[in-house]
């Protein structure tokens, strides 16, 4: 940034800025012309820059793509020609022309930029210069690339205090530190040397220091060094020698310390402020003149959070222990007493702990009087009353907090109070006007009801206190961010909270703004009728993004003032304040729940050239107000510049005759605009009264605002004209007030989101020159807000989208910005960067669907090439040629899915993705693993997520539709077609992996699904063909049909090699292959039934052989599929992604009948070990296992079935309903145990534990079920039975029931039967209809995925089944163990490949593009013609209604006919139609 002061500056001192350019640029200081060679694209940026450039008196000529050749170009020499490097710069004829230039004629280059992407390619071996700042491009922001010291210190002085400088110098180098300080004596003096400094040393040093004097602040080279000091983004330290302190306020220092000739003062604040020592936080310094209360400190430190710290006293330390200590202590405690306060070393401990911000605990004596302090006791601590121990210290919760702390000791230095008020204070004077503040720190604010509270930051203070303290602690203490908007309200606004319509007309203007970063809102800080209003819109906002409210409010007024006053002389942490308990105690008003700050000033008498007048809030918050809308908190900022003006209005609702007139009067008086809110009642009524009938009244105040000079700022609103758009209005108003910004007005159409505002007050009439930082950043705000018709207009007029997603794509990913649900999926340990956010991207679709974007790649070869000036044109060219081929608005895409509330922003940047059809499919993938990975807690997210999916799956669907109805020959082959951009995958197989079964079901779908089924065979040939075909072998040509060639060539081959063709094309055929590999399974299926029925005994026969040969086959054939997975795996994620792959385990496990057959597999081993062991009792145990396994074989063939029409759905039924089944087993257990151990016991008392005893039990409860009821057993008596327990127990008999028991158990079983049959079995078979019927529903959707599904597996499937393709299996095999050997465990880079056929790929998409658009289209068309048939039928009732409802008023007894009503409603909706 420029010093203002630089206009004033000798010539001298201009000729030495201009050297200093000059050898800045090129290194050599004669040249002093320049050559600014640009693109009309950088004119923004360029004029910013020109303007700093003209600052300095510097001879520049301008030239770009737009400008002819000129004398002066033509005959430019012997001086500079800065080329500003951009994309388009570098490919346009005019970039060569100029490199030619500056390479001839003794000319030299130099180059600048201002895309961010270029800026990091700056190296040692190029002239390429780059700004600190690129919102404010300045020639003292250009910086070289330079090599840094660990640690170097730079000491700017003046030439009078060198001897200070030195000094300074020989401390730092005594500590090992690297330092230089000024050669400068004079101006006349400044050579090549000084001027290397000026460029290089600034630039690399770590730390700065400036020695203030006079002399240094009134000399213009020191100003100058300082300026790059500070552009450097780094805040300096200074050593004060005899400077006001007022006049140091403005210079924004880290660190300003008095300058001490004792060098072990100064030793010890050196290396405090350049951090040479690091502070320990386990040491306390005791400063006393009293042994004892020292010891009593000591032992109160004890039984504290200080006990572990290390406690030392000042007076058994030497002066170099001492002030190192006071250094790097924690905190410092000082036992006042009369011997202190007179106690020289005391003194000059004190003052160095307070130079140095520590911590400082004062602890009075009894006796000791506030009054008796010295001044410099006072400079430090203040008037305030300090506890006489330090347990009121810890017990404070307060004065653990380091940054609370920090702004204690600004508040008690910086904000004074008046001495004498309405309320008394207890605090001696300071001086003779003000006294240090006793208010501050923050409060807790309760809410009416008690249940909501809102802590906000608060501060008492005095109505002269100067502004720029107050911006101050408004900006940098209390962290506020830098205001764009600032929104005054004033009034009371009773009428607004009683009429709920002018309340929605007031809260709908400020809800979107409210949103926006940088919107300050001031109010008086109270709970009037206004504020609640701008509570109800406050209180929508998450309470951690709250906006930015400040309440001005006086603090006579302020009832229960004294709850925030200061607890042992340091702030509350926060005070409590109940504003209910607050309605009932004296006083105006009490603080309003939804401010987020309170600065509460005092009434004081300001002296004006010896007379004094008293100073009112309303000036106060005027005053404020209009340095905030001035930017006079921009350090350094010139009166002239408006460059950082804030856009401010007043808003007057209701309004007193006091305050309101104060503020409106001083508001016409700076120019702002006043918005007077008619039909609010009071003030605001009255003033449009005056204006609309140009009445005159008594009241000289009121006459003075109508007839201001600068009246035309007063606007008046209607709030009872339904036909006023409020928020139109105050956009309207706020643009007036920033009409030669263009930026402002961005900002403010933005914070309103009304494009159209933008598009008529910015882009209507010439393109704005806007910097490339600023249209970046508000496309951001834009995207994050979700504001599509300002992103469209941005992209529309001036954004490069490509441009924009590269360099800014890491910025949508701020940690502050991502859902907490996206963090929680990643993992709550892993940084949410772009590359982090990629690879979860890529690992949850297992694609890498950002493989040719070149966003991010740090391994590109480009970037690794050495960077020369020549290196950099050529890199930007590659660049342009490389964007080409990108698609940012799907990487734009994919953030708005992860946000996961900007659905409508999704769907803009999808429509223009450059294959939109794939895309689509993508978002529903991450949209539905998304929602599968949500917490059941978070239902509403995980239901938003289904209806976004769906929403795109309708997109992807009607698309479809689209083509498929006008270019239906080519929808086809645009199913199929390999894409470049998703790893050479086709729409079916993207749909396929994501699971959209709507995409797979549609009929445009199915043409080609059936194309691949049946291969060259064609579909014509009936079932018993096929059937036959498979015993034949398809050799004959009577057999089967084959599908004709559509090339029009004439077939010219021969018999042999038709045949040949033939028998290939029946192979290869995924039918036929899917025909030959269940023929061999059932013949696999007979052999192992007749192996089992008959074989599998004492010796192994042939058929046992085969078997288990051919079961091995089937696991040769299962490690085959778990190769294809792998292989598909590698190709799908790249060699950049492979890390993201699954484990080996979990690829095979992707198809879920993998599960099964990995248990059938385990059986039949099982069985046929035990079954090869020979013993008698494992070949028993191994018939069983092994007739498990045929069960489950003959089960597996449920998975072709799975694929078929008609008995695929039967297939998913059995498995849903066995899902039912095992819930309802287990309701179905309780009543079942609970029965048959209870009918047992009553029947069969005292019964023996046994096995058998457990079977008998469930036997009685479970065969009930099925009808066997067991009554033979039950109503058996004697003979047939016995009641002799031996005899029983033995197993010779069963066991006799007693009569009276064999009856209970009888009621008990019908009992039992009625629930158990009647019930829970018809609850079962309802459960199993509602299964059969959803399932039903959808039985096309999974149909056609399932099927999709076998022709993909069958398609690759061996030639030839197993057992006979077992040979062609170990050749692959080897084949590909070879291979993996000699690449070495390296995966097979894909990229190239496919880049290589992107571009031709490129012409296709176009066609699918035009589709989007026809869609959309049409279904706006057809939105728009729902929403007037919607309209027109609300119409048509209301004014009905109107009509029967008025005919009521006017008739209260004539009763009205809703039929006839309802008969008139229907006539005039058919006249409509």
């Amino acid at each position: 940034m420029d010093l203002p002061s630089f206009k004033g500056i000798s010539t001298e001192m201009e000729d030495v800025i201009l050297n200093w350019l000059t050898f800045l640029l090129c290194g050599k200081a004669e040249k002093r012309k320049i050559l600014l060679c640009y693109h009309s694209r950088d004119e923004g940026n360029i004029k910013r820059f020109l303007k700093s450039l003209h600052s300095i008196k510097a001879e520049v000529t301008c030239r770009n793509e737009r400008t002819e050749k000129d004398a002066d170009y033509i005959n430019f020499s012997n001086g500079v020609v800065l080329m500003c490097l951009s994309k388009e710069y570098a490919t346009s004829q005019e970039q060569q022309q100029d490199y030619q230039l500056a390479s001839s004629r003794q000319n030299e280059l130099a180059l600048i930029t201002f895309d961010p992407m270029i800026e990091q390619w700056q190296n040692i071996q190029n002239n390429l210069l780059i700004f600190d700042d690129v919102d404010r491009p300045s020639v003292f922001t250009l910086r070289r690339n330079q090599k840094g010291y660990e640690k170097y210190i730079y000491v700017s002085n003046h030439p009078s205090n060198a001897t200070e400088a030195k000094k300074v110098c020989e401390i730092l180098q005594k500590c090992g530190v690297k330092c230089s300080i000024s050669n400068y004596r004079s101006i006349s003096e400044i050579n090549k040397e000084v001027l290397l400094r000026v460029t290089e040393e600034i630039n690399i040093a770590t730390n700065h220091l400036v020695i203030l004097s006079r002399d240094y602040l009134g000399d213009e080279f020191c100003q100058f060094e300082r300026t790059l000091i500070r552009n450097t983004g780094r805040r300096f330290h200074a050593y004060n020698i005899n400077v006001n302190m007022s006049d140091i306020n403005s210079l924004d220092m880290a660190w300003v310390l008095p300058y001490e000739e004792d060098k072990v003062v100064l030793e010890t604040t050196l290396k405090h402020a350049c951090q040479i020592l690091r502070v320990r936080k386990e040491i306390v310094l005791i400063s006393s003149t009293d042994k004892y209360r020292a010891e009593r400190c000591r032992e109160q430190l004890k039984h504290s959070k200080y006990k572990y710290n290390t406690v030392y006293f000042t007076s058994d330390l030497n002066k170099n222990q001492k002030c190192a200590l006071i250094a790097e202590c924690e905190i410092f405690v000082a036992c006042f007493s009369k011997s202190y306060f007179e106690d020289t070393t005391c003194r000059k401990d004190m003052e160095l702990a307070a130079a140095l911000w520590k911590r400082i605990l004062p602890v009075e004596s009894n006796e000791n009087s506030v009054s008796n302090r010295p001044e410099w006791l006072v400079r430090i601590v203040g008037h305030l009353r300090y506890p006489d121990s330090l347990e009121d210290y810890f017990e404070d919760s307060a004065g653990g907090n380091e940054t609370n702390r920090r702004l204690e000791d600004w508040i008690r230095k910086k904000i004074t109070i008046p001495c004498k008020s309405f309320m008394q204070t207890k605090l001696p004077p300071l001086n003779d006007d003000s006294t240090m503040t006793d208010a501050y720190g923050s409060v807790e604010v309760f809410a009416e009801g008690g249940l909501e509270h809102y802590i906000a930051q608060y501060v008492r203070l005095s109505t002269t206190t100067h502004l720029n303290v107050l911006l101050s602690l408004l900006m940098k203490q209390w962290g506020l961010r830098r205001p764009r908007l600032l929104i005054s309200i004033t009034g009371e606004g009773l009428e607004i909270l009683n009429d709920p319509r002018k309340t929605r007309f007031f809260t709908s203007a400020l809800e979107n703004i409210v949103r926006e970063k940088g919107v300050w809102f001031t109010t008086d800080g109270a709970t009037s009728e206004i504020s609640k209003v701008i509570g109800q819109v406050v209180e929508k906002e998450n309470v951690n993004t709250r906006p930015t409210v400040i309440g001005i409010a006086s603090w006579e007024f302020l009832k229960m003032n004294r709850a925030l006053l200061v607890k042992n002389g340091f702030g509350r942490w926060p005070a409590q304040y109940n504003t209910r308990e607050a309605a009932t105690a004296p006083g105006d008003y009490h603080l309003n729940p939804f401010c987020t700050h309170f600065l509460l000033p005092e009434k004081s008498v300001e002296n004006v050239n010896g007379s004094g007048y008293m100073v009112s809030t309303a000036r106060l918050r005027a005053d404020l107000e209009e340095y905030i809308r001035r930017g006079r908190f921009e350090l350094n900022k010139p009166e002239e510049d408006d460059s950082v003006e804030v856009p401010s209005v007043l808003l007057v609702v209701e309004g007193d005759q006091y305050q309101s007139v104060s503020m409106i009067r001083r508001s016409l008086d700076a120019g702002r605009h006043v918005v007077v809110l008619k039909g609010t009642g009071g003030l605001a009524d009255i003033l449009a009264s005056i204006t609309e009938h140009q009445i005159r009244t008594q009241d000289s105040k009121l006459m003075e605002i109508v007839n201001h000079q600068n009246s035309r700022c007063l606007i008046f609103v209607d709030l009872n004209d339904e036909t006023c758009e409020f928020d139109m209005v105050l956009i309207e108003v706020l643009l007036r007030d920033v009409m030669e910004s263009n930026e402002k007005k961005l900002r403010l159409t933005l914070a309103f989101n009304s494009s159209e505002k933008a598009k008529e007050h910015v882009f209507a009439k010439n393109k704005p020159n806007l910097t490339d930082a600023f249209k970046n950043q508000l496309m951001i705000r834009a995207m994050k807000d979700g504001k599509k018709d300002f992103v469209r207009l941005l992209i529309k007029e001036c954004v490069d989208i490509n441009k924009f997603t590269r360099e800014n794509y890491h910025k949508l990913f701020k940690a502050d910005d991502i859902p907490e649900e996206l963090k929680r999926q990643m993992g709550w340990d892993v940084e949410p960067t772009e590359e982090n956010v990629i690879r979860f991207v890529v690992r949850i679709l297992q694609i890498d669907v950002f493989m040719s974007y070149d966003l991010g790649d740090r391994n590109d070869p480009v970037r690794a090439m050495t960077f020369t000036n020549e290196g950099l044109i050529d890199t930007l060219k590659h660049r342009v040629s490389s964007d080409s081929q990108s698609d940012p608005y799907f990487y734009l895409l994919v953030w708005s899915i992860l946000m996961m509330n900007l659905q409508e922003l999704a769907k803009f940047f999808w429509q223009h993705c450059k294959e939109p059809l794939p895309s689509a499919l993508i978002a529903c993938g991450i949209y539905r693993t998304m929602r599968k990975k949500c917490q059941p807690a978070n239902k509403l997210l995980a239901d938003r997520l289904l209806e976004s999916e769906l929403e795109f799956q309708s997109l992807a669907c009607g698309v479809l539709s689209q083509f498929y109805k006008d270019n239906p020959d080519e929808t086809e082959r645009m199913l199929t077609r390999k894409r470049p951009r998703w790893r050479n995958l086709t729409c079916l197989e993207i749909a396929y992996k994501m699971k959209v079964h709507s995409f797979m079901t549609h009929e445009a779908c199915k043409i080609p699904i059936n194309r691949v089924w049946y291969g060259q065979i064609s579909p014509d040939n009936s079932a018993l063909q096929l059937i036959i075909s498979v015993f034949f072998l398809g050799l004959f040509p009577f057999v089967l049909k084959y599908v004709k060639s559509n090339s029009g060539k004439k077939d010219d081959a021969n018999c042999i090699t038709r045949i040949g063709k033939r028998i290939y094309n029946f192979y290869t055929a995924p039918i036929m292959r899917f025909s030959h590999t269940m023929a061999s399974y059932m013949i696999f299926l007979a052999f192992f039934s007749y192996s089992l029925l008959t074989g599998f005994g004492d010796t192994i026969t042939w058929v046992e052989i085969l078997m288990y040969c051919w079961v091995f086959c089937l696991m040769l054939d299962e490690v085959r599929e778990l190769l294809y997975g792998l292989s598909d795996s590698k190709k799908q994620l790249g060699e950049k992604y492979i890390s993201e792959r699954p484990y080996m385990i979990q690829i095979y496990f992707q198809d879920k009948w993998n599960y099964f057959d990995v248990t059938i597999l385990c059986f039949f081993t099982i069985g046929a070990i035990l079954d090869v062991l020979g013993y008698y009792e494992t070949i028993e145990v191994g018939r069983v296992f092994l007739a498990i396994s045929l069960i489950a074989f003959f089960m597996r063939i449920l998975k072709t079935f799975s694929a078929l029409e008609e008995l695929g759905p039967k297939v998913w039924m059995i498995a849903s309903m066995a899902k039912d089944l095992l819930y309802f087993v287990i309701i179905l257990m309780l009543f079942v145990v609970s029965y048959a151990v209870a009918a047992y016991s009553i029947m069969y008392p005292r019964s023996e534990l046994s096995f058998d005893l457990l079977l008998n039990v469930m036997r009685l409860g479970y065969w009930n079920l099925y009808g066997e009821l067991l009554l033979e057993d039950i109503e058996v008596e004697e003979p047939d039975c016995s009641f002799n327990e031996t005899v029983y127990n033995a197993g010779t008999l069963p066991r006799c029931a007693v009569k009276h028991r064999k009856i209970i158990g009888l009621v008990m079983m019908g009992i039992y039967l009625i629930f158990a049959n009647v019930m829970l079995l018809n609850i079962l078979i309802a459960m199993f209809t509602d299964t059969y019927q959803r399932i039903q529903e959808k039985r096309d959707h999974k149909w056609n995925y399932e099927r999709y599904a076998l022709v993909r597996e069958f398609r690759r499937y061996p030639v030839i089944p197993m057992p006979l393709g077992v040979p062609l299996f170990l050749f692959y095999l080897v084949k590909g163990i070879y291979n993996k050997c000699k690449q070495c465990n390296t995966v097979r880079n894909h990229d190239k490949e496919l880049m290589a056929s992107l571009k031709v790929m490129d012409v296709y998409f176009s066609l699918e593009r035009e589709m989007v658009y026809l869609y959309m289209k049409k279904r706006s068309e057809d939105a728009k013609e729902s929403a007037l048939t919607e309209e027109t039928i609300a119409k048509v009732v209301a004014i009905q209604v109107e009509k029967k409802l008025s005919r009521l008023q006017s008739n209260p007894g004539d009763p009205v006919d809703m039929e006839e009503l309802t008969e008139t409603i229907i006539k005039q909706l058919t006249k409509k139609k």
